[in-house]
């Protein structure tokens, strides 16, 4: 997986979730064991609604999905979270404090020579997909439809040797999770060319990503993302009535989608609904996972045209799509 260098807007009034290990043993004084407390970081960067900055998780609730299998060594075939401390798609929250705790509290296994260990599975985010249960081989899944606002990410800690409960007393460790973005995301900007009026004051509202493909299937346990279904779907960026400049102008907001090198963009400005451009992005890594390319929109009396470069996440080259 690329590494990634931050990008996108962060809500300055949200606490940041600390990527720190949390080492201090919370224990359920009836059954003397210690309770679950992970800690997560972003590769590099951001993580959730429409891509927030930073390398930990805002406060908020159900930040990411944690699920946990109990075996004696790492799980090869068996998906079924029948151990009685195993657990699948829980709620992971991250408080003002920056300290992140399962909503429903859950315990490592006992010790003891027989003990099992926990071997651990995470992702984000939960909203817009569909968790399946893992039934024996198969393993678990998420079905997302795309709207290009979903941030997917995974993010697994199995350990050389799982994670088992401590004697008391022992300091428990906890796994630290490093989640990964399994799409590539699209930021634009709007200029005017040489024949297009730039006084005008004309303003984008609307930049449309056509001919991609908007269902895929997430395996929570290999961290790998697949797409199927027809190319035929299409992603709406509001352009914020973007006003178009000799300068240029950023348009807010981002479309995440499958990655590649080239898509259909179409714009709307001043009421006018221009002509499908043909994006194409080139560079180190171009259209990777994990990479965010900025791609400015030169407008033309007759339409159109694109360029692009690697921004955010990853750094890189830039793309541009004149519109004629």
């Amino acid at each position: 997986m690329k590494k990634i260098v931050a990008s996108a807007m962060m809500l300055a009034a949200l606490a940041s979730c600390s990527t720190e290990k949390e080492e201090t043993p919370q224990i359920d004084a009836e059954n003397v064991r210690t309770a679950i407390v992970p800690n997560a970081d972003i590769e590099s960067n951001v993580i959730g609604r429409a891509a927030v900055e930073g390398t930990s998780f805002a406060e908020g609730t159900d930040v990411f999905r944690l699920s946990a299998f109990e075996s004696a060594t790492e799980p090869a075939e068996n998906w079924t979270a029948a151990g009685a401390e195993a657990f699948e798609n829980v709620q992971v929250n991250c408080a003002a404090s920056g300290s992140l705790a399962l909503a429903a509290p859950k315990y490592y296994p006992p010790t003891g020579a027989d003990a099992q260990k926990l071997w651990f599975y995470a992702y984000a985010p939960a909203a817009n997909g569909t968790y399946t249960n893992g039934d024996g081989a198969t393993k678990p899944s998420v079905r997302y439809t795309i709207t290009g606002q979903e941030d997917i990410m995974t993010g697994k800690v199995t350990g050389a040797n799982g994670f088992g409960g401590v004697a008391k007393g022992e300091t428990q460790k906890h796994p630290a999770f490093r989640f990964s973005h399994l799409l590539k995301k699209i930021t634009f900007k709007v200029k005017a060319g040489d024949t297009f009026d730039a006084g005008s004051n004309t303003t984008v509202t609307q930049i449309v990503v056509r001919n991609v493909k908007t269902s895929a299937s997430l395996n929570v346990v290999d961290g790998t993302l697949a797409f199927d279904g027809e190319a035929d779907g299409s992603l709406t960026l509001a352009g914020g009535s973007t006003t178009i400049t000799a300068a240029g102008a950023s348009v807010p907001g981002c479309l995440m989608f499958e990655p590649g090198t080239t898509f259909t963009v179409s714009v709307t400005a001043g009421g006018v609904t221009y002509a499908d451009a043909t994006v194409t992005l080139t560079g180190t890594d171009a259209g990777e996972a994990g990479v965010s390319h900025e791609v400015t929109l030169t407008f033309h009396r007759s339409g159109i045209v694109p360029t692009a470069e690697i921004v955010a996440w990853t750094s890189g080259d830039d793309a541009g799509v004149d519109i004629q």
